[in-house]
């Protein structure tokens, strides 16, 4: 049985680029007033500034504009998203 997450394939330091971007200890260029992510398998997300600012991580799917919230980096990264 394979038990790994799926931010197993990516580097500790992307990680901690992914932490310090969306908990507000790196300031980042936002593209559009967005945070641009990239998943481990599906593609590219957003989170808008304005919910960052506001602690809410919902990431928005740029191909399917599927929406999903998550609690913390931890679990964002445990999904998948890092910043791109």
């Amino acid at each position: 049985m394979n038990t790994s997450s799926p931010a197993g394939d990516w580097s500790d330091e992307l990680k901690g680029q992914t932490r310090d971007a969306v908990e507000g200890r790196d300031i980042f260029a936002p593209r559009d007033g967005e945070l641009c992510l990239k998943h481990i398998a599906s593609g590219f997300g957003t989170i808008a500034q304005e919910h960052l600012w506001g602690g809410v991580l919902k990431v928005i799917d740029r191909r399917t504009g599927t929406e999903t919230c998550y609690a913390n980096a931890d679990e964002l990264i445990a999904a998948g998203w890092v910043v791109d």
